[in-house]
């Protein structure tokens, strides 16, 4: 049976998909997840108190009815982190357990708990590990969050903020995102995460290139040979006669092959630990009308030779030159001395965690 990538500690696994679990901060992305999976149960309608028990003498709708609510308690609850269902595990009724997590949790419900989400909005920075699409679906979270809000985050201002909290790694390509005017968050973060799995993946090829360097590379070894005539073999560093270009295997010791007559130096090229190997010169190179550039997906050339790398890069370094920056380009998004941190009283007692 193949093993789960999900760890049970922080996602839960049901029969009608994975949910990530509430832990205090992602209760909007919960909620949404959790509100899919009940639907698919037909359980959500119970939980939004719109469906009743039925009478006693229909038994096979209230069996149903009985089935699929106890199915939405267990749903929500154990989709919610330990010191989430300390407020819950008391609880039967999947109503007044969803009523309770979105009293609780949910940040938007007062000014204070906005202003703690579009704070730490203002703040982000990629974690160490955290790749750039996971960086930017964060990002993407605070947004979900505030949306429909007077605190909303504009498509704009997350463009904005991706663009000046990005890695140093991704200047010159940003630069050339900037000049776009089309551009958006999607073809953002597809641009950053190709930018990023090419430079990992040829990070991968030169260290597996150094391997096979350091093997099949060989040592060179300056030789002389003793002995006469075509084909005569000596042991190492011995004078002798015979002038030529020798070729062996080096196994602890070598030998020399020398070939013709004279007085001079032989040349002995060896492999440790191995046979000689060479480069196949006759291996036919790839056409590059069958190449795509990894940078800018076009066909023709490779990415050192990508006319449109040429110029973001001379842009960047105009603008570093000039100290210039474009137009419009927010310096200050939004004041930062917000209440930060995960805990709060809002307006009806609520963040109690």
């Amino acid at each position: 049976m193949q093993k789960s990538k999900f760890s049970h500690d922080t996602w839960y696994q049901g029969k009608h998909g994975v949910i990530k679990k509430l832990d205090g901060t992602n209760y909007e992305e919960w909620m949404y997840n959790v509100k899919s999976t009940l639907k698919i149960a037909d359980a959500f309608e119970i939980v939004a108190g719109k469906e009743k028990e039925p009478p006693e003498e229909n038994t096979s709708a209230r069996e149903s009815y009985r089935k699929r609510r106890a199915t939405a308690a267990h749903v929500l609850t154990y989709s919610c982190m330990p010191n989430i269902q300390v407020h819950i595990r008391h609880l039967e009724d999947p109503k007044e357990i969803w009523d309770t997590l979105h009293r609780r949790l949910d940040f938007t419900a007062s000014q204070t708990g906005r202003a703690a989400i579009l704070t730490k909005f203002v703040n982000a920075r990629p974690n160490a590990g955290e790749s750039i699409g996971e960086y930017i679906a964060r990002l993407q979270n605070y947004q979900t969050q505030l949306h429909g809000t007077k605190e909303a985050i504009t498509d704009g201002l997350l463009q904005s903020r991706i663009f000046e909290s990005a890695p140093s790694e991704f200047k010159a390509i940003i630069t050339n995102l900037r000049d776009q005017p089309d551009i958006t968050v999607e073809k953002i973060m597809a641009r950053l995460s190709l930018d990023e799995e090419e430079r990992k993946n040829t990070s991968m090829a030169v260290v597996v290139s150094s391997g096979s360097a350091l093997y099949a590379g060989g040592t060179h070894n300056p030789g002389r040979g003793h002995g006469r005539g075509r084909g005569s073999r000596g042991q190492g560093y011995g004078r002798g006669q015979g002038r030529g270009k020798g070729q062996g295997r080096r196994h602890g010791r070598g030998y020399d092959q020398g070939q013709g007559r004279g007085h001079g130096r032989g040349y002995n090229q060896g492999q440790g630990g191995g046979p000689d190997r060479r480069q196949d010169n006759s291996e036919k190179k790839r056409p590059l009308f069958d190449i795509e550039c990894y940078y800018c997906a076009e066909t023709g050339h490779v990415k050192r030779d990508c006319p449109v790398k040429h110029r973001a890069d001379e842009a960047f370094r105009k603008r570093q030159r000039t100290g210039s920056h474009p137009s419009g380009q927010s310096t200050a998004l939004i004041a930062t001395n917000q209440p930060s941190g995960n805990q709060f009283e809002d307006d009806g007692g609520g963040l109690i965690l």
